[in-house]
């Protein structure tokens, strides 16, 4: 059994593997072998959960439960609908990221 590496990540959560998901795409990384290191992956659970902006289609889209492109703004005084537009504030599950 070969234990060499050319990069070790420690912790396959959003972090951990938003950087697997980077050096995956990268040809340069195509020939490294790389190792995720957890204790409880591969995950099962929704564990978590991801809010993030963006003003545009991204790699996420498929994962997101949930955007808003708008908030409600209320008080006893004033009852107003905000555009957050160019913005998008998207949620994803961690299940799904974890899959």
């Amino acid at each position: 059994m070969d234990l060499e590496f050319d990069y070790i990540i420690c912790g396959g959560g959003a972090s951990g593997l938003s950087i697997a998901r980077g050096l995956c795409v990268d040809q340069y990384f195509s020939k490294k072998k790389i190792l995720i290191i957890d204790p409880e992956f591969p995950k099962k659970i929704d564990d978590r959960t991801w809010c993030f902006w963006e003003n545009e289609k991204s790699q996420w889209d498929d994962l997101t439960l949930y955007k808003w492109e708008k908030v409600i703004f209320k008080s006893p005084q004033i009852n107003k609908i905000i555009s957050l537009d160019p913005l998008r504030y998207k949620m994803l599950k961690s299940k799904s990221y974890y899959d």
